[in-house]
Parts: C-alpha cells; structure tokens; sequence
C-alpha cells in the first residue's frame, strides 16, 4: 500500500485526505484519483444552496524532504510513500485558492482507514508562508508509539526549536519510519516588504503552499479587521463615509470578479440592511462577516495605493516615452523621404553624365580613327615627296652629265642655240 497526503480547496475549506494506492502512482492515475476522491467529499460537504463541485486539477506541488520546501510534481518519481502534496483547481467564481493553513490529514469521507494508513502517522511536513514570516527551525520529539501532531509555527529573527507535545492516541509505529530527530526548516524567502512579526497558526495545522496566480506584489496577510477597513476604503473612491451600489459594480469589475448585476444586486441588498440605498461601515462590517471569502478576493485582487500610483506614474512614463519615439519615427520618416528623393535625383544625374560619357567615349574613338588615318596620309605624302625629289635629283645629275659632254665634244643643238642668241 502506498499512501499519499493531499490538500485542496472544497467550498472555500481545506481538506487534506489520505490517498492510498496500490503502488506508486503515475501523474496521469494521481490526477485521475484525486479528481474522483475530491469529486466525492465535496459531494458530502457541499453546503445547501451550492452548485455541484467538479474538481479539475490543474497543477499539483509536493513538499520535498531533500530541499525542504514546495515544488511542483512533475514525475512520479518524486513520489514517496506519506508525501504531502496540495492540489491547485482553475480559478471561479465558485473555486478560489486562499491562504490558509493546511488541515490535519484524515481519510476520505464515508470511509474508514486501513491498517497501514492507521499504523503510520501523518508526516509533519511545513511549507512556505506567502505573507508572514516564516519558521526557522522546528524540533519534533515525539513520544514512542505515539503519533507527532501537526505543529505550532513560530516566524522569529533568530533559530527557534518548538517542542510538541502528543495530542492523538497512541499507535503503533512502523518500522521504517525515521527516529525522532531535530529538524531545521528554511521555507521559501518572502517580500522583503514585509515586516518581521511573530505569527502564531493553529495546532494541528499547516500553511498552504505558494499557488500559480500569487505574484511577488500580492498583498500582506493582515488581520481581517484591517482588512475590512482597507477594502471599504478602496471601495469608497470619493470618501463619501458609505457605499452605493456603483461603488461595489466597480470594485468587483476593476478586479475581475465577474458577478452578474443581479448576484451584485443581491450582494449589496444583503449589505443594506436599512434599505436606504447605501452600505455605512457598521453594514460592512456585517457584510464582510456574511462574506467572508469575497472580502478576501476582493482584497487580495486589489491593489496598493501606493503601487497603483507607481504603476501609474511608470504607465504614464510609457505613454509619453511611446509618443517621443512616435514623433522622431514620423521625423526619422520625414528624413527618410528626403534622402530618398536626393538619392533619386541623384541617380538621375547619374544617368545622364553616363549617357553623356558614352557619347563623348563614342566621339572620342571616331577622332582617334580620323586621326590615325590623317597620320598615314601624311606618312604616305612625305614618302611621295622623298620619292620625287629623288627623281629630280637624279634629273639634275643627268642634265649635267649631258651638258659637260656637249660643251666638249661640241653639239648641234647647242651651237643652233648660241646662234639664236646672237642674232637677239
């Protein structure tokens, strides 16, 4: 037999079951079960006038002995026989996760307990605070044969050992469970916002474990009193000394509780017991009392004056930062168009002084043409002039020869010339 611890939320109350099984269960059969073991208490403690509970798991955290502190149940091998786990369900109108201490584990309704659940007792098992301080050490001396009760919690600055004393009937104790021994707890650190203060719980109780929709800002766990004041005050947004029905529509809407106008309606009658259309503090008072657990919604769904104009001034930082960076990305747009119309006419001109390189390149080579072929003419016509003043060289040279021999050897044709220049 492998018995396993589990809490969860029933109709706004904890119950912490022991779950047996067979052997180590998977995740996918521990849900299952513990879907159909929690379905079949809220069916015995479902309070008149509520709807039928369907639980759904939605996350599971078991408390690890090793670390010593809460950790989400990811595989059945962290899984070990008496863990205490808690179990989360999706959040409702019906269903909200609150913090409160962990009841003292019992079997199931309508059931009685084995032999080896009854043989063993309940492991002791603390887990972290989300809005006190939280213990530093506990020391558990239990008595031979008899069963440890669930323990006092102490929050102080310094190491702490609170003694137990036995409260149940003694029992037999199975062999293999661990000898009495001290043992040192560090839960999981808390807003440093807090202040440090000595918080007593119950006897025979545990606080909850740290659910999914806690965040860091969450509100401080005040006493109710404190938070009846705070919530009236939020509510009451004109400091009027009361509130109308406006007042209440708009704090559960600001806070995402979407009740219906005729539940609001209901709500705020209940609250108006006078009939005079508003709710002073001594009705609101009455009311928290009549709704305990919306006043915890409503107060922990809200915020901190402080934190909301915070947020404020850092959404308003935004806005303004948003419409800076608008105004330089329409200039930057502006500048962008300009330097695309420059580059534009830029290309234009490029363009043209390409045509107009081409062109004179065109010119170019045409004259250079015209040129070499003007140079070979003249080569050509230089070398027809050598050739004739050659000639006319060799002309003269012959006409000498010519004459000199007809000077002496006397020629006809020469004397019939100095004849014609005699008679002249």
């Amino acid at each position: 037999m492998f018995t396993l611890l589990v809490c969860g939320d029933v109709y706004g109350s904890k119950v912490n079951l022991e779950i047996p099984f067979p052997n180590v269960p998977t995740i996918s059969q521990l849900t299952h079960t513990i879907e159909e073991v929690f379905e079949a208490e809220a069916a015995v403690l479902k309070p008149a006038g509520y709807p039928t509970l369907e639980v759904k798991v939605s996350r599971i955290q078991v408390y690890d002995d090793t670390y010593l502190k809460w950790m989400d149940l990811v595989s059945s091998t962290q899984l070990h026989e008496y863990d205490q786990l808690y179990v989360f369900q999706p959040q409702s109108p019906w269903h909200v996760d609150l913090q409160k201490d962990l009841p003292a584990p019992r079997v199931p309704s309508g059931t009685t307990p084995s032999t080896a659940a009854a043989a063993v007792a309940p492991r002791v098992v603390p887990a972290p605070q989300q809005f006190s301080q939280q213990p530093t050490a506990i020391a558990m001396s239990p008595v031979a044969g008899q069963v440890p009760p669930q323990p006092t919690l102490f929050a102080t600055t310094s190491p702490a050992v609170i003694q137990q004393q036995p409260l149940l009937a003694q029992q037999p104790v199975l062999s293999h469970q661990p000898a009495p021994q001290s043992v040192s707890i560090f839960p999981q650190p808390m807003a440093a916002s807090i202040p440090q203060q000595v918080i007593h719980t119950a006897p025979q109780s545990l606080p909850q474990p740290v659910g999914p929709a806690l965040a860091n800002r969450e509100r401080a766990n005040l006493p109710v009193e404190q938070k009846i004041q705070i919530v009236f005050k939020e509510l009451d947004t004109s400091a009027k000394g009361y509130l109308d029905y406006g007042d209440l529509e708009r704090g559960f809407r600001s806070r995402g509780i979407d009740f219906s106008s005729t539940t609001i309606q209901e709500l705020f009658s209940k609250g108006d017991t006078n009939r005079d259309t508003r709710i002073d503090w001594g009705e609101w008072v009455a009311w928290a009392g009549l709704y305990p657990n919306t006043l915890e919604i409503i107060y922990y769904r809200g915020i901190d004056t402080a934190d909301d104009a915070n947020l404020q001034h850092q959404r308003k930082s935004a806005e303004e930062a948003i419409e800076r960076n608008k105004a330089r990305e329409v200039d930057l747009l502006r500048q962008l168009e300009e330097c695309q119309r420059e580059y534009t006419t830029l290309v234009q001109q490029m363009n043209n002084l390409d045509s107009q390189t081409r062109e004179a390149t065109t010119r170019r080579t045409l004259l250079e043409q015209q040129e070499r072929d003007l140079l070979e003419q003249e080569i050509k016509l230089e070398r027809q002039k050598d050739q004739l003043r050659a000639s006319q060289y060799r002309f003269q040279e012959v006409a000498q020869t010519f004459d000199h021999s007809a000077t002496v050897q006397g020629s006809p044709r020469r004397a019939a010339q100095e004849q014609v220049h005699q008679f002249r």
